[in-house]
């Protein structure tokens, strides 16, 4: 029906655009899994004669032979994960509602620079300047741009609507 809320993928959801999307895991690693397979070949001795090889995704493979298919891994994943977040960003033609975990400065990845999850990368170009002239941030740590519309609520629609005042969450 019209006052219906779907539920979908971002992947199920391009294409398609809502008056307003709700996103409550805007949250997911930008590189490979570690453990997960990259598949290539070498040109340097012993792996020349082995055709395509399958390597486990790791960190240690930059210190390896394998270093050009595992940067080009990296820049893939990166790139797919861009890709995902522009479907997902663009989806609303009113209004969005992303929800991520804290961002932690002081986390051994913030300390090192390493950007690997989509909260880190939000929160940091949110707190660019460029982005703290067009929204603000507000005392509980949450960025808001654009209009906010105040649309009222009839004295019908109040019965039904009960305040949000937890947000579960879990971690899989």
């Amino acid at each position: 029906g019209e006052d219906a809320i779907t539920i979908m993928t971002v992947h199920k959801a391009k294409g398609l655009e809502f008056p307003v999307v709700i996103m409550p895991y805007a949250d997911w690693s930008l590189k490979p899994k570690n453990g997960s397979v990259l598949w290539s070949k070498s040109n340097q001795e012993p792996y020349n004669n082995m055709g395509i090889i399958p390597l486990n995704i790791s960190s240690r493979l930059n210190q390896s032979h394998f270093s050009a298919p595992y940067q080009t891994e990296l820049l893939d994943t990166y790139l797919d994960n861009m890709n995902l977040l522009y479907v997902a960003f663009t989806r609303p033609t009113d209004r969005l509602y992303a929800f991520t975990p804290m961002y932690n400065p002081n986390s051994t990845a913030a300390k090192t620079g390493d950007l690997s999850s989509l909260h880190q990368l939000l929160y940091l170009a949110l707190k660019s300047p460029h982005y703290a002239t067009i929204g603000q941030w507000n005392d509980n740590n949450t960025y808001t741009y654009g209009n906010n519309q105040n649309n009222t609520l009839t004295d019908a629609e109040t019965d039904e609507v009960s305040p949000l005042t937890e947000y579960i969450s879990n971690d899989y």
